[in-house]
């Protein structure tokens, strides 16, 4: 019962830690998204998405002390091609320099991800399935094959 307790904490703390993670691409995707609507000729969605307020009136930043950490991450999609998809980690005193840890064992990127014991744990975007990655290695393993909704 241990193991799915923790498995539930985790699953919450990456849902939780993606919201974190893919709210600072939210304008670049709304960006995208104006740009393809105004491409496509809807220009009544793209009006509509330019004029959606972006951030909730009740937003308080949140300062967290992590000068000289390290930082890992999953790169999902990078536009210039430098960083393959996969783990990764950074210096959070130089968060723009990524080094990739290995290629991408799942099938699809991980969307969120967290740790517990001392593992790390990710959830794979569109199945939901459970990898650990090897911190050092960025090596993935399957946990859990699950579909969700």
């Amino acid at each position: 019962m241990k193991v799915f307790t923790k498995l539930g904490i985790a699953f919450l703390v990456m849902t939780f830690t993606t919201s974190v993670i893919f709210a600072q691409n939210t304008n670049s995707v709304r960006n995208e998204l104006i740009k393809n609507y105004k491409q496509s000729g809807m220009e009544v969605q793209a009006s509509q998405l330019m004029n959606q307020v972006v951030t909730s009136k009740t937003y308080k930043p949140v300062k967290l002390e992590i000068k000289g950490a390290t930082a890992y991450a999953f790169v999902a999609y990078d536009p210039s091609s430098i960083n393959p998809i996969g783990p990764a980690y950074f210096d959070t005193d130089i968060p723009g320099s990524i080094t990739s840890l290995g290629p991408n064992g799942a099938g699809d990127f991980i969307a969120g991800g967290s740790w517990a014991d001392g593992v790390w744990y990710g959830s794979e975007y569109g199945t939901g399935a459970i990898y650990t990655l090897d911190p050092s290695t960025g090596a993935m393993e399957l946990v859990s094959s699950t579909k969700m909704g």
